[in-house]
């Protein structure tokens, strides 16, 4: 039995979209006008694959953030909102009640929405291509006096008592993954940096903690020294500290044994001043010159007149492996400043952490290098991206399309002696259901 059918059709007529879409550096985040009339935020993008500007309004915002395709919003009362234009699905993707929370402060940076009430409730959230919807978690920690840092996808906090918290989305695990009490000392105060969330107490204990998207949890110590008077940096994946008598240490998280490995006693010179991290090396004044510190990947110790080597962990998330295959790459890093995936496809990402889109089936090969300004290093992966035909019936059905690419019209054949009673279903490559 043969069956022709003549319908609208715009899977074939867009596959090539999908790619030129994300050459945005982070996701789908095409670039977004705001207009604002009174308390009424217009958000627009074009779509140049429809050809049009694509407007979505919201009311009641009194403050916003427009920030690399995603605006946040705050009303009176409050309510948090986020929206995003998702170029496959082809709308405006929001969602605008995330938190009602009185008295809520929003920060909107690398694609993830943060807040912190006025009595101190912490909140997330990220827009999940793969899902389709916004992500979130209204209710990290209720500490009173909570202050919030959002930088690199990870968002952290210390409440007024001391308490430090953090939390990443994880999207393998389709949810944030955070920990409310990482540590309690009093008077902690802390840094947020490449992933890295580093604090000192008022008395001087240090510790820090990161996400390893490998064990899904994160590892932190709460402890490396306690010294009286440390103050810390945080950079490049190296938190270092120095205390008020002069000791100097140094910690780093290597992903490779997914510990953190430090020196809390580097130096104990009262002499000791000016600490510094370049590229990662720990670097002070001594009253006879200058001395250095530096991590090595390879036999995983802190070393004297070293410089810290580049290393790298390239991990890609990802449930399924049909086109269109949307992954998200991110990374554990030692010793960098900046970081540029050549994702295997022709498209360059100069991000830590980004959504990343591929529609032609095939073996791709993403390699991250990251850079200092000395040196830079390389590490890959590998992502398998197969084509699904949605067949439902094992008893295989043998199909044709033409023409294939489609000018808007296109026939389906399908030759199956089983068809009498069949319901046919066709979709495009994002998911919308276009006949039945």
């Amino acid at each position: 039995m043969k069956l022709k059918l003549s319908l609208l059709f715009f899977c074939f007529i867009h596959t090539v979209k999908y790619s030129n879409a994300q050459q945005a550096n982070w996701g789908w985040g095409l670039p977004v006008t705001v207009s604002v009339s009174g308390t009424t935020i217009a958000c627009s993008v074009f779509d140049p694959y429809l050809n049009q500007t694509m407007t979505q309004s919201f009311s009641g915002a009194i403050t916003f953030i427009n920030s690399e395709g995603v605006v946040a919003w705050v009303s009176s009362g409050g309510t948090v909102g986020a929206a995003m234009y998702d170029v496959n699905t082809q709308t405006w993707e929001y969602n605008s009640s995330i938190s009602s929370n009185s008295g809520n402060t929003i920060s909107n940076q690398n694609g993830v929405v943060a807040w912190v009430s006025a009595a101190g409730t912490v909140g997330a959230a990220t827009y999940d291509p793969i899902l389709k919807t916004w992500m979130y978690n209204s209710a990290f920690s209720s500490n009173s006096g909570n202050t919030i840092s959002n930088i690199d996808g990870v968002v952290a906090w210390v409440s007024s008592a001391g308490t430090v918290g953090a939390a990443t989305y994880d999207p393998a695990l389709q949810y944030w993954a955070y920990n409310s009490s990482i540590s309690s000392n009093a008077g902690n105060t802390i840094t947020n940096n490449n992933g890295v969330v580093a604090w000192v107490s008022a008395a001087g204990t240090v510790g820090a903690a990161i996400y390893d998207p490998a064990s899904q949890y994160w590892n932190y110590n709460s402890s490396f020294t306690s010294n009286s008077g440390n103050t810390i940096l945080n950079s490049n994946g190296v938190v270092a500290w120095i205390s008020s008598s002069g000791t100097i240490g140094a910690a780093t998280y290597d992903p490779y044994s997914q510990n953190w490995n430090y020196n809390s006693s580097m130096s104990s010179s009262s002499n000791n001043q000016n600490l510094s991290l370049n590229n990662g090396t720990v670097m002070w004044q001594t009253s006879s010159g200058i001395e250095t510190y530096g991590y090595s990947s390879n036999s995983q110790s802190w070393n004297s007149s070293q410089n810290t080597e580049l290393s790298c962990k390239l991990f890609i998330s990802r449930t399924s492996g049909a086109t269109p295959f949307i992954t998200y790459l991110w990374c554990l890093t030692i010793g960098a400043n900046s970081y540029s995936y050549a994702c295997g496809d022709g498209h360059t990402i100069t991000r830590r952490w980004a959504w990343k889109q591929y529609n032609i089936p095939g073996t791709y090969n993403p390699v991250l290098t990251i850079f200092n300004s000395a040196q830079n290093a390389t590490c890959s992966s590998q992502v398998q991206v197969v084509v699904t035909q949605s067949i439902s019936d094992p008893d295989a059905f043998s199909f044709s399309i033409s023409p294939n690419p489609s000018n808007g019209i296109f026939h389906l054949q399908i030759e199956n002696e089983k068809l009498n009673n069949a319901n046919i279903l066709v979709y495009t490559v994002s998911g919308k259901l276009i006949y039945s």
